[in-house]
């Protein structure tokens, strides 16, 4: 019976999710532009293949480790990544609970398939980590054995195409967020975006962070680029903190602020020919 209460409250929510996304994407404030120009000397990315491009989440609830605790609605989160990217065009694969062999085996026979007809690649990870590991369901391993994958002499059908890693992994060690800024040591075309919590999906219904990242892609896609679109996300959790009057020191001290190694040379807009005036 309990088990059968569980899986209603989780379709209700999904089903909440795909309303409150839905009525996101088709809002006039979906279409709302940009209040400054980019700089037009720097140019833009294509995006002028259906799809856009892959987008691989790999999403996990479960671990053989006996420390590491349940990551409860962590399902919630990769669906709405799910939604959302599929909205904004892309092909949207996802792995839930894999152990670390499939997760690499998944991300080279990725890597070697023939991007030609698309114009980015995304790749989210839903998991624990710290500092530069992250967990798959058996193991954790370094993160950097995710980006090599893709680096140009590994996949040279990405070459000069945006490569964008976003890393939400909980902890349960109580020390500050570990930070990753400066240059990417993988090449350019790089974006790597960690969010790394103190506390997880136990404590919190879902991930502020991703859910708001998620609103944020179909809110603000049309328009607007990428790292606005993360730092819209970023001012959307605040504002939740704020109504909600939380203070909570765990949280506040980066629960949903990711931090950034930007290595893009060009702007990564979804929809660049919605921008060209903006920019005029």
């Amino acid at each position: 019976m309990e088990c059968s209460t569980k899986k209603v409250k989780i379709l209700r929510s999904i089903e909440e999710i795909d309303a409150k996304l839905h009525q996101i994407w088709n809002s006039p404030t979906s279409y709302r532009k940009p209040k400054y120009p980019r700089n037009s000397d720097i140019p833009i990315y294509p995006m002028t293949h259906t799809p856009k491009g892959t987008c691989l989440i790999f999403n996990h609830r479960i671990f053989d480790c006996q420390e590491l605790e349940e990551r409860a609605n962590t399902g919630l989160d990769a669906h709405a990544l799910s939604v959302a990217f599929g909205y904004l065009g892309f092909q949207v694969r996802r792995y839930d609970d894999m152990k670390k062999q499939q997760i690499m085996e998944t991300l080279k026979s990725t890597a070697d398939e023939d991007h030609s007809s698309r114009d980015a690649f995304f790749c989210i990870f839903l998991t624990y980590g710290q500092e530069t590991s992250i967990w798959a369901k058996d193991e954790k391993f370094p993160a950097n054995d995710v980006f090599n994958m893709y680096v140009e002499d590994q996949c040279p059908s990405l070459r000069d195409k945006p490569k964008i890693f976003l890393l939400q992994t909980c902890r349960r060690i109580g020390k500050r967020p570990f930070n990753v800024m400066g240059r990417s040591t993988h090449g350019r075309d790089f974006l790597i975006a960690f969010t790394n919590a103190p506390v997880c999906h136990s404590e919190l219904k879902n991930s502020l962070y991703m859910q708001s990242f998620s609103q944020a892609l179909l809110r603000f896609g049309r328009y607007f680029e990428i790292e606005d679109i993360i730092m819209k996300a970023i001012s959307m959790i605040r504002f939740y903190f704020k109504a909600e009057n939380i203070f909570d020191e765990r949280i506040d001290v980066g629960l949903n602020y990711p931090s950034q190694v930007f290595q893009l040379y060009e702007y990564l807009y979804f929809f660049p020919e919605n921008v060209q005036e903006v920019r005029s």
